[in-house]
């Protein structure tokens, strides 16, 4: 993981990452929850569903993440144990580029819920996957061995704020 390599090394403060091992090296500060959902293009089979289950995404063309993240093994673990085959048709390095491929049609994803684009135009639509307990921990981390600055402390508890603020 290339945030948490950044923080044991030093080149950044603080990392924020989906929950991870516990580890000698790197604290972790809970931020709070993030729902999975389906990132589907508009008019899309799904788009106009309530919740979707992983059996809804039974054959589809995913565009996917590197099978190492914790989204992926996630997601193909669920689809296993439900007996659904996932077409992983696109597999890309980083989660921050799943939109492009979506919204140009190229297959649908399951992300977290944070990734919704925020100049999205409508071109993509979320739908919650199901059950709700489906759910990852966002959390910040810092190297244990070094202190956290003052900006640093105040990034957290500002974060912490907005976490609080949108769980309602």
């Amino acid at each position: 993981n290339h945030i948490l390599d950044d923080v044991r090394q030093g080149v950044v403060d603080l990392g924020i990452a989906n929950r991870m091992p516990e580890s000698d090296q790197i604290d972790t500060i809970p931020m709070g929850h993030d729902r999975y959902h389906v990132m589907v293009p508009r008019g899309h089979r799904l788009a106009k569903r309530a919740a979707a289950t992983i059996a809804d995404l039974d054959g589809e063309r995913m565009v996917s993440v590197a099978p190492a993240s914790n989204v992926r093994r996630m997601v193909d673990r669920l689809a296993l144990d439900a007996g659904v085959t996932l077409q992983h048709a696109v597999t890309l390095d980083h989660i921050t580029l799943v939109d492009r491929f979506v919204r140009r049609g190229l297959g649908i994803a399951v992300v977290p819920a944070n990734m919704r684009p925020e100049d999205d135009a409508g071109a993509i639509v979320f739908v919650p996957l199901e059950p709700r307990a489906l759910r990852t921990e966002i959390v910040v981390c810092h190297a244990h061995d070094r202190p956290l600055f003052p900006a640093a402390a105040d990034f957290v508890t500002a974060l912490k704020d907005a976490f609080s603020a949108a769980a309602g």
